[in-house]
């Protein structure tokens, strides 16, 4: 399975990757804002993407992962070091699978790549059976 991680904290980046790697998912690429992430969803087509809220550039997550959903139909886990409200619920109005906090562990990161992952098999096995 192919991963996108979207984080512009380099060591945050770096740890995320290291941690999916081991777990034998193919890291796509590590873009820094939402531009590089646009560009490199339509270059690579990830399986999923790890999406921090608040980028580097003139656009954030939220409106990263706006633009995404509307070209690409690719799951999105947002990872946010900041949980206020407006946030929320703005991350809440696109299609995601998760919202998680940094820091994150690894386990926590490995359980909710794996747990999208079971869940996207689900939705796509009962859509057959449809």
């Amino acid at each position: 399975m192919k991963i996108l991680i979207v984080e512009d904290e380099l060591l945050v980046a770096a740890l995320a990757e290291e941690c999916l790697k081991r777990d034998g998912y193919k890291i796509v690429g590590i873009a820094s804002s939402g531009e590089d992430a646009i560009e490199l969803t339509g270059k690579h087509k990830p399986d999923l993407i790890i999406m921090d809220i608040f980028l580097k550039g003139d656009i954030d997550g939220v409106e990263t992962a706006e633009y995404i959903n509307k070209h690409h139909s690719i799951p999105i886990i947002y990872v946010t070091g900041n949980t206020d409200s407006k946030t929320f619920e703005r991350a809440n109005n696109t299609r995601h699978y998760g919202y998680y906090e940094k820091p994150f562990s690894s386990k926590s990161l490995r359980k909710a790549v794996r747990e999208t992952f079971e869940l996207i098999r689900f939705k796509e096995e009962s859509t057959r059976v449809m």
